[in-house]
């Protein structure tokens, strides 16, 4: 189910909690499957933009990654 099949449950659990259920079992319940559809929701976003955007390096993971690999030829026997 793609992030927009979503919206209408959301709702739905939204105006049932509306009504101002009782705690257990039915406020408990529609509070679960809300988060649950919004966390999937926000993450059927974030893959997609994960994927298409460039991973940065920055300049202090670069200067990491050449003082590690600079030791690591340092400290190599042959």
């Amino acid at each position: 189910m793609r992030a927009e099949g979503r919206s209408p449950i959301i709702a739905l659990l939204a105006i049932v909690q509306s009504f101002d259920p009782a705690l257990v079992p039915m406020a408990t319940i529609c509070l679960l499957l809300m988060a649950a559809g919004l966390g999937t929701a926000s993450g059927s976003v974030f893959a997609p933009v994960a994927r298409v955007t460039p991973s940065p390096r920055s300049a202090a993971s670069q200067a990491s990654s050449a003082r590690w690999e600079a030791s690591a030829a340092s400290s190599r026997p042959w």
